[in-house]
């Protein structure tokens, strides 16, 4: 946006388009926050992003049913992963003989458990998925 000398000598923005306030920023041709639309651009024009291309479903080959069998299986591994991490964090204190580790590795049963609910939903989803198919 340019400035324009007035009669006083006192400099105010140039209108871009239609658009005279100077707060206004300029790419390209049009102005960014110009509620009007500009005169170079299609009267209904609103510069917006274009939608994202909608994603196509995979082909039922045997190559597309043994990546999906591979990625459950792998879930599967993740939740009982999770659950057995999980299980130990909750119960090594019990089996720990020295106090002072005994004590530090009680205070982190909120990691257990939460290892051990990520765990679960892991392998609900691996139930759920395979119960679909």
């Amino acid at each position: 946006m340019g400035f324009a000398n007035a009669a006083a000598g006192v400099q105010r923005p140039v209108p871009v388009h239609g658009v005279d306030k100077p707060y206004y920023r300029v790419f390209g041709h049009c102005a960014i926050l110009a509620t009007p639309p500009c005169t170079i651009c299609a009267p209904a024009a609103r510069h917006t992003m274009p939608l994202p291309v909608v994603p196509k479903n995979q082909p039922n080959n045997s190559q597309n049913r043994n990546k999906r069998a591979q990625a459950n299986h792998e879930l599967l591994f993740k939740g009982v992963l999770c659950m057995l991490i999980g299980l130990g964090v909750l119960l090594s204190p019990y089996f720990i003989t020295s106090p002072g580790m005994q004590g530090i590795v009680a205070q982190s049963a909120l990691v257990g458990w939460f290892a051990l609910v990520l765990g679960v939903a892991f392998a609900g989803l691996y139930v759920r998925r395979r119960m679909a198919s």
